[in-house]
C-alpha cells in the first residue's frame, strides 16, 4: 500500500511524528482523519514529496516522548483524555473567560478584531464545555466500568459531528488572529490570550484525533464483537 492511500489518521497512529508534519501544513488529521493523504494533499496543493521531506527531517531529531496510543486499553485511553485534555480544556477556557473581557475593554478601539474574537470564543466556551460534559456523562463512565452496552446508540456519531463544529470555530479563530500572532502592543494579558488560544487550538486537534480515531474506533470494534448481528 502506497503512502498516498493511507489515511492521515492511520499515519498519525502509526507514527506520532506525522502529527507535527500535519500541524505544520494545516492538514486536519482529527476530523478529516479518514481521508487519504494523497487526497488531502491534492486538495491543498501540497506535494507528497514535500511532506515526506519534512517528515524525514523530523524523524532525524530526537524522538522525545511518543505515545503509542494504538496499543492502549480503552480505560487507559479514557483516563488519559480526562486527565490530559479535558482538564486542560476547562482550565484554558476558564482563564480565557477571565482574560478576554479585560483585553477587550482596554484594547478594542485599537484592535477591533477583538470584538469578533470574543464573539467566537463565547460560542466555543459554551459548546465545548457542553460537549465535554456529554462525553463524561454518556460514554466515559461506561468505558471505565466495562458496561459498553449502556453507551447510547448514535452517541459516537453525534460527538464526532460536534468535533467538526468545534474544529470549524477554532479555524475561524486561527484565520481571524493570523495563526494566533499577537498584535504588536505591550500587554502581557494580550500575549497570554493569544498564546493560550494557540495552545488550545493544537490541543483540540490531538484531543479530537484521540477520540475519533482511537477511542471511538476501538469502542465500535468492541461493540461489534459483542453484537456481531448488528454490525
Amino acid at each position: 500500500m502506497s503512502i498516498e492511500t493511507l489515511t492521515v489518521a492511520e499515519l498519525a497512529s502509526q507514527d506520532p511524528r506525522w502529527i507535527r508534519v500535519f500541524e505544520q501544513y494545516h492538514i486536519d488529521y482529527c476530523c478529516r482523519g479518514d481521508s487519504p493523504l494523497g487526497q488531502l494533499c491534492q486538495q491543498r496543493g501540497i506535494a507528497i514529496e514535500q511532506l515526506l521531506q519534512t517528515f524525514q527531517s523530523i524523524a532525524l531529531q530526537p524522538p522525545g516522548s511518543l505515545l503509542h496510543v494504538q496499543f492502549w486499553d480503552l480505560p487507559l485511553v479514557v483516563d488519559f483524555i480526562l486527565q490530559n485534555h479535558h482538564r486542560f480544556a476547562r482550565a484554558a477556557l476558564d482563564e480565557l473567560a477571565q482574560l478576554l473581557p479585560t483585553v477587550l475593554k482596554h484594547h478594542q478601539e485599537r484592535l477591533p478584531v477583538l470584538v469578533s474574537l470574543w464573539e467566537i470564543f463565547q460560542r466555543i466556551d459554551r459548546e465545548f464545555r457542553a460537549h465535554l460534559e456529554r462525553e463524561e456523562q454518556w460514554v466515559f463512565p461506561f468505558v471505565q466500568s466495562g458496561e459498553l452496552e449502556k453507551i447510547p446508540p448514535q452517541i459516537l456519531d453525534a460527538l464526532r459531528s460536534e468535533h467538526d463544529l468545534e474544529a470549524a470555530e477554532f479555524e475561524r479563530l486561527r484565520t481571524l488572529t493570523r495563526d494566533f500572532q499577537p498584535p504588536p502592543i505591550e500587554c502581557r494579558k494580550t500575549q497570554r490570550t493569544y498564546d493560550l488560544l494557540r495552545h488550545l487550538y493544537f490541543d483540540l486537534h490531538q484531543h479530537a484525533f484521540l477520540e475519533n480515531h482511537v477511542l471511538f474506533s476501538k469502542l465500535e470494534q468492541a461493540l461489534q464483537q459483542r453484537h456481531p448481528e448488528e454490525a
